[in-house]
């Protein structure tokens, strides 16, 4: 409307001229709030992307560290350094650790899809770090006070002082509720462990209840202790923002999640076995698999007025539940179930024996020292699911006040 009747005043000469004006006017302002905008999110993703990259480092030592050093840790714990040889016996030796439990057509299939690899690898022609990385990868290396590690979680890398990693550890270890010291240097408790699995499997294996690959894959051989370590709980404490890292203040100690690393131990594979066939015990409405379905269930909750979301955190879950307490209610969930026995020939006393024995029989090594686990479930080792039932799929323990739900 409006624009026919400027027609009408203007001759077609000033209506031009007119129409041209706003035309420049609107493309100005386009522009300079384009331009506008684009800087806003510049700065706020260069912003988020400083923030991220300063999370990748937090120094908790007494050491100060160069820029160089924090742009090499910046680079994470999984950066892996560029070779100037094909480590071939390096890979080999990984490979044959790693398929020791195969039958042997399958070892001999992956050997030959590794060699055709190894034989056709190829180095990168340039390297991944600079002159003053490499000097301070070098200089890291060479420091024996500091020890570098990952968070427990957030990815971050973390430097401690080695001393204080070391004692805290140990201070875990002195809970003698939890943990035994293994003084008598003539008991070996892996070959001994290693040599009572292997004598269970034999005899599961010849009544039938365990076919001959999973025998062979199962029965442990030139096993090695368990590994202990500490995991440091940065997201536990508050730490102070430097320009390119973060640190701690030195009065606050950082708590530690303990983990008993039992890759390649006597009980590994007999643990992640019983774990595959227990899984299926507590895959209900309750069962959350990970961050993203729990984020997914969330998602389609409504919270009413009357209603509170509440979350428990318990300090060392694992290690804080009573093993037979944990065996009864695996053992009364595989009475009142039938789908586990679609997995296993193993039957109800096999599973709680075996299930018994590699949790009662966790066995480690710190600092040269072997440890015995007396109580609680070990913080990474595949059997650590057995615990689980000591809190998971057990509605009646909330009979007295149902939540409406309760995902765990």
């Amino acid at each position: 409307m409006l624009n026919e009747q400027i027609e009408q005043m203007l001759d077609p000469s000033s209506l031009d001229t007119l129409k041209k004006a706003i035309s420049d006017k609107c493309t100005f302002v386009k522009n300079y709030k384009q331009d506008k905008h684009d800087k806003k999110l510049g700065r706020s993703n260069d912003s988020k992307h400083e923030g991220i990259k300063k999370r990748w480092v937090i120094n908790t030592s007494e050491q100060s560290l160069t820029q160089h050093e924090i742009t090499l840790l910046r680079k994470g714990m999984n950066f892996a350094l560029a070779p100037k040889n094909v480590p071939t016996k390096e890979i080999i030796d990984s490979v044959e650790q790693g398929i020791k439990h195969l039958p042997n057509d399958e070892k001999n299939e992956v050997r030959e899809r590794v060699c055709a690899v190894v034989k056709h690898a190829k180095c990168p022609q340039n390297k991944n770090l600079s002159r003053l990385e490499e000097k301070a990868l070098k200089s890291l290396r060479g420091n024996k006070d500091i020890l570098i590690t990952k968070a427990d979680k957030g990815n971050a890398v973390v430097v401690m002082n080695r001393a204080d990693y070391q004692n805290q550890v140990n201070e875990m270890l002195e809970d003698k509720n939890i943990y035994t010291h293994i003084t008598d240097k003539r008991r070996n408790p892996t070959s001994k462990t290693e040599l009572e699995l292997q004598d269970r499997l034999l005899r599961l294996k010849d009544t039938g209840h365990l076919t001959e690959n999973q025998y062979k894959s199962l029965r442990p051989s030139d096993s090695y202790p368990a590994a202990f370590y500490g995991l440091p709980k940065i997201h536990k404490i508050p730490l102070i923002e430097k320009v390119d890292h973060f640190t701690v203040d030195t009065n606050v100690k950082i708590p530690m999640r303990p983990i008993n690393s039992c890759i390649g131990s006597p009980n590994y594979q007999v643990s992640k076995h019983l774990a595959s066939v227990l899984k299926h015990l507590y895959e209900g409405d309750h069962a959350v698999r990970n961050s993203k379905d729990f984020v997914d269930f969330v998602m389609t909750q409504t919270v009413e007025p009357d209603e509170q979301i509440v979350s428990f955190d318990v300090t060392s879950l694992f290690t804080s539940i009573p093993v037979d307490l944990a065996l009864k209610i695996v053992k009364e969930e595989l009475e009142n179930t039938e789908i586990w026995k679609e997995h296993t020939k193993l039957t109800i006393e096999q599973i709680y024996s075996l299930l018994a024995f590699v949790l009662k029989n966790s066995f480690f090594v710190f600092n040269g020292k072997h440890y015995h686990q007396i109580s609680g479930c070990a913080m990474g080792s595949p059997n650590n699911n057995a615990g689980e039932f000591d809190v998971h799929g057990r509605p009646e323990k909330f009979d007295h006040l149902p939540p409406l739900s309760y995902p765990q």
